[in-house]
């Protein structure tokens, strides 16, 4: 060792020394709890935290938090109406409400929230929200910790918060047995072309009970044209088709299964891709050589390596025409957790059968059971059992059509714990009524509600209302938005609609006039809202508050 380089090493032990030292001395100085000391400061935490959970408390969870506009375009996954609704339904009458919003937000001691209020800003949306953001931010911005992506209200924001959700079995239930309705008709988060100038009555099969309706597909994460919110996203997606016909009990299942690789564009792309028919026919197995240079093979779960795709000339381009020569407009995809498939592949379809749904173990909707776990208990056969060799995509396909078609053949609850004994013996039209129950109605019973507006701006909600008294119709947006302060103070729900139109300087002092005067008169422990409910194609903008109650903050500084 070179005397230059002792030296070097015998100056960094010194320095250590010395900074060890340092932090002993230190450590020595501060003063120390005795025993009695530290239990007089435990129970002084203990008391705190008992004051603390005294208080109403509202936070958003990972699905609230990918609604954020704060997260990037592309990136992001708007909420619905129906979720806030839910919101509002808990904070009302909590445990008995019947859907609760845990998906995408919580709220701690629910019976401790004193009101709520509601603004609606009409005729403004999203989009006019962002291109005013700076003239809002100094403002605005600090009062809404919770600035959140919906899609717009439809057909409209009264009958959004009226339709009232079901028990969560009979809500899916229902959903499910519409699903085929909610997928021609759902134009809101459903936009593809799909022919209905022959319509015709579908008999009920349990083929089109088990598609996967809108809302599914988008919570499920799978590639669809949103107007407002996945152009971007998508761009680059194919549709299988231009247009679809209306599926139909005798509509062809395919089964699809994709192995991918991770590439430099740090995403997972299509390396190989397996096609099977309802009769278990392979039609079409290939592997694909990604367009990026692959970084990890991950060949423990792909089955695929370097000299498997050495002399692969198939690209994606040329799996996306074959798909389209195998399928016809009312075919039906297979698939486990098929929305990562058809990421794989870059297509967009409408119609879907999902075995990692319709099949449920755990029950709970979130968490998918495993195709090789499914396979050993339904099928009696073991897959994916080559270890380090990786997937077969064969085999997973042929395994999920088998699943898919095993389905079929024993009903729609068999093989989900979340549909056992469960029963639906309401006729459709009867289900139909009480899926509009009013939310109004519900709440009206127990609480005290009132919806205020401009003029004639609240005619959608006189059919909705048990009580015509809760309506209060006033001359001007001043006399509006006072009775909205006035009701604040005093009713336990209160919703003010606001009529804009085009946000100059002067209406965006305004609107920041209004949305403060009204927050002033919210009671500490409140929820207060701020929707912009978008028109002209945009989406909608929320904020959410929770108004703190001045000896919560007396407490967070002791």
């Amino acid at each position: 060792m070179s005397t230059k380089k002792t030296e070097r090493i015998e100056r960094k032990k010194r320095k250590l020394s010395a900074f060890l030292k340092l932090v002993e001395e230190d450590e020595q100085k501060r003063p120390r709890l005795d025993e009695c000391e530290f239990q007089e400061l435990r129970a002084k935490l203990k008391e705190r935290k008992k004051k603390l959970q005294e208080f109403p408390k509202f936070d958003l969870k990972s699905q609230g938090h990918d609604a954020s506009i704060d997260v990037l375009f592309s990136q992001r996954k708007p909420l619905f109406f129906q979720d806030l609704q839910n919101l509002l339904s808990f904070a009302m009458i909590g445990d008995r409400s019947s859907y609760k919003p845990y998906s995408w937000c919580k709220l701690d001691k629910w019976n401790k929230v004193k009101s709520m209020s509601v603004l609606v800003m009409d005729n403004l949306g999203l989009d006019d929200y962002i291109s005013n953001r700076e003239d809002l931010l100094r403002h605005w911005e600090p009062l809404f910790p919770y600035k959140l992506h919906f899609l717009s209200p439809q057909p409209s924001l009264p009958k959004e918060f009226a339709l009232l959700s079901l028990s969560s079995t009979l809500k899916y239930n229902i959903v499910s047995k519409m699903s085929l309705n909610d997928a021609l008709f759902s134009k809101t988060i459903f936009n593809f072309p799909v022919v209905t100038e022959t319509e015709q009555a579908l008999e009920s099969s349990l083929k089109l009970k088990l598609l996967l309706n809108p809302r599914q597909m988008l919570e499920c994460s799978y590639p669809m044209p949103i107007p407002g919110y996945s152009e971007l996203k998508y761009a680059h997606y194919v549709p299988t088709f231009l247009s679809y016909d209306r599926v139909t009990n005798e509509s062809p299942l395919f089964c699809i299964d994709c192995e991918m690789c991770l590439t430099v564009s740090g995403k997972l792309e299509l390396t190989s891709i397996c096609i099977v028919d309802e009769k278990l026919n392979v039609l079409y197995h290939s592997l694909v050589k990604p367009s990026n240079h692959i970084i990890n093979y991950l060949t423990q779960y792909s089955g695929i390596t370097k000299e498997l795709l050495k002399d692969v000339t198939t690209t994606l381009e040329d799996v996306q025409n074959k798909i389209i020569e195998i399928l016809s407009p009312d075919s039906i995809l297979v698939g486990h957790s098929l929305n990562s498939d058809m990421d794989a592949i870059q297509m967009m379809h409408p119609y879907v059968i999902d075995t990692s749904q319709i099949y449920n173990l755990t029950g709970n909707r979130q968490r998918r059971s495993k195709l090789a776990l499914l396979t050993k208990l339904f099928l009696n056969k073991e897959i994916q059992n080559a270890g380090a060799s990786g997937h077969c995509p064969m085999e997973d396909a042929i395994s999920t059509m088998e699943l898919a078609l095993l389905k079929l053949k024993n009903g729609y609850s068999f093989g989900d714990t979340m549909m056992k004994d469960s029963q639906i013996s309401h006729e459709m039209s009867k289900i139909e009524d009480e899926y509009k129950a009013s939310f109004f109605d519900i709440n009206c019973k127990e609480k005290e509600l009132q919806i205020i507006g401009v003029n004639e701006s609240l005619h959608e909600y006189e059919e909705l209302l048990p009580d015509s008294s809760i309506l209060m119709q006033t001359k001007s947006i001043n006399q509006c938005y006072k009775a909205a302060c006035e009701s604040a103070a005093s009713k336990d729900l209160t919703l003010c609609h606001i009529p804009f139109g085009k946000l100059d300087d002067v209406n965006v002092k305004k609107l920041w006039k209004i949305t403060k005067r009204v927050w002033k008169s919210v009671p500490s422990n409140s929820l207060f809202f701020n929707i912009w409910p978008g028109r002209n194609g945009q989406d909608a903008f929320v904020g959410i508050a929770m108004k703190e109650d001045p000896k919560k903050k007396q407490i967070l500084k002791e």
